[in-house]
């Protein structure tokens, strides 16, 4: 059985002191205390993030809809703490309302009748369902790239570098989880439900970003179980962030900067 080499024995169970805090974190509660990299990863609460939006170039284009689920590997339960429709106040290309459903004339009726705000209203909603957790996604740099240009982050020195380019998010990605776990198969959301029975609500065939977030949920819990069987060690949050980087040849996210207390 292969064994990554985050592999450590029983008796090493000494704490990870050198790993920074995760910057999502960094981003969402400036200044408070963090919690440790490692964290057993069945217990870190987490946040999984979904978002559907105009196209797909972050700071080009623009989020339309944003779904975030709390829950734990441990615990069979989530919790749905934001589902959101987006006033992305420019027009939505038809290649993208075809794949969301949100056209540019459904967008303008929501916003009159108050069920679709520009995403400026929704910043402290967004942080507050981010804040102190681990984020979660299916491909997250793309939907971390979205959130960051949308400016949905907490406003400070740390948010700005990442603006920059010069630091990235820290947090669990199930696509980089899949290509390790299955090297030679599609590794889009779609295919790997099928492969793994996860049910798609997918109405009129079009994405829903509670329903893309409920299978990236889905999809985390057979993906960790499936690369235990395989040998490889997750134990904590750091193990799941870092074994795709260091089983495909990669290199980790920019370390963050150092938190002021």
């Amino acid at each position: 059985c292969p064994v990554n080499a985050l592999a450590r024995s029983s008796e090493d169970r000494r704490p990870r002191r050198d790993l920074p805090p995760p910057l999502a974190t960094v981003h969402w509660t400036p200044g408070a205390q963090h919690e440790r990299w490692d964290m057993p990863l069945d217990h870190a609460p987490l946040a999984v993030l979904d978002c559907e939006t105009t196209g797909l170039v972050p700071g080009e284009h623009h989020i339309v809809t944003l779904a975030i689920l709390h829950a734990e590997l441990a615990d069979p339960r989530s919790t749905e703490v934001l589902n959101i429709v987006v006033d992305p106040q420019r027009p939505v290309p038809a290649l993208a309302a075809a794949i969301h459903g949100y056209s540019t004339e459904r967008l303008a009726r929501l916003a009159m009748a108050g069920m679709a705000r520009p995403i400026a209203a929704h910043h402290f909603s967004i942080n507050r369902a981010l804040s102190r957790r681990v984020p979660v996604a299916h491909n997250l740099a793309l939907d971390a790239g979205f959130l960051t240009e949308d400016r949905c982050l907490a406003v400070g020195p740390d948010a700005q570098r990442v603006l920059q380019g010069e630091a990235r998010w820290w947090g669990i990605c199930t696509r980089d989880l899949a290509r390790v776990a299955l090297p030679r198969e599609s590794h889009k959301l779609d295919a790997l439900c099928d492969r793994y029975n996860i049910p798609l609500q997918r109405e009129r065939g079009l994405h829903d970003a509670a329903d893309d977030a409920r299978a990236c949920l889905a999809l985390l819990r057979a993906l960790v179980s499936d690369l235990r069987d395989q040998g490889h060690i997750l134990d904590t949050v750091a193990d799941a962030i870092l074994l795709p980087a260091i089983m495909l040849g990669g290199i980790a996210p920019t370390p963050p900067p150092q938190v002021r207390r």
